[in-house]
């Protein structure tokens, strides 16, 4: 199976599930699209003067948690519904491998969260960051999105029941940014959850975001967290293709 025909049928596969989105409610919508912006509001109120001085991080820090949302909360949630209700049974009837199904999943909730990350775009620039986009932001901003799909997808894949893969979904999805220093500097953690967060690839990818959009990239840390993102991946690439085949087979 050629690259070319994987994102060929991912496309096809994210054409079919926007479809769905006349069966969303308006305030499933808005919920989904808000509660990034509300988070990062929240946030600023609460640290009051401190805000200003922690703004890379929160904004940064916000825009990562979009990326969590798409890869793991969404993919996951969505795959665990599709396998348990028989939808995995259809696709095995169409000439369409796993991954081809998992990105266009991806690229469907991406498109569902294009509003918010618009908004953030928007507002950048009030912040302070007139400068962001460069080569570096746009590698960091597909380096979340890749590295994290894996994720979402070993729970849909794992999940015994829809309400276990959801609740793993949100669950997975708050250790990934609130136990790795995607909001806060590594040594502003207890010196145990430390310890944690350099295992988490979030820790990693949070600092390549926030590095890039301050236009203050070492490109050798930059492909060192790179590399360690790479190599945890590849990993649960490995298992993702595993169970893929697994489903597949059943």
């Amino acid at each position: 199976m050629t690259v070319w025909r994987a994102i060929r049928d991912a496309v096809l596969l994210c054409r079919v599930f926007l479809r769905s989105l006349r069966f969303w409610g308006p305030f499933a919508y808005v919920l989904s699209i808000g509660f990034p912006v509300l988070l990062f509001f929240f946030l600023v109120l609460n640290l009051g003067p401190q805000a200003t001085e922690r703004m890379p991080y929160l904004l940064s820090g916000t825009i990562l948690v979009g990326f969590i949302n798409v890869s793991v909360t969404s993919v996951g949630q969505y795959l665990v519904q599709l396998r348990l209700s028989g939808g995995f049974a259809v696709f095995q009837t169409l000439p369409i491998r796993g991954i081809s199904l998992v990105l266009g999943v991806v690229l469907y909730y991406a498109i569902m969260q294009l509003p918010v990350f618009l908004v953030f775009g928007a507002l950048l620039p009030a912040f302070g960051f007139t400068r962001f986009v460069n080569l570096y932001f746009f590698l960091a901003v597909a380096m979340s999105v890749s590295a994290l799909i894996p994720v979402g997808a070993f729970i849909g894949l794992y999940a015994r029941s829809i309400q276990q893969g959801s609740v793993l979904s949100i669950a997975v999805s708050f250790l990934l940014y609130m136990c790795a220093p995607v909001y806060v500097s590594i040594d502003a953690l207890p010196r145990g959850l430390q310890i944690i967060a350099r295992a988490i690839p979030t820790t990693y990818l949070a600092e390549n975001l926030r590095s890039a959009m301050l236009r203050a990239v070492d490109p050798r840390r930059f492909a060192t967290n790179a590399g360690v993102v790479l190599l945890i991946a590849l990993f649960l690439y490995g298992l993702m293709g595993r169970r893929l085949r697994m489903v597949n087979d059943e």
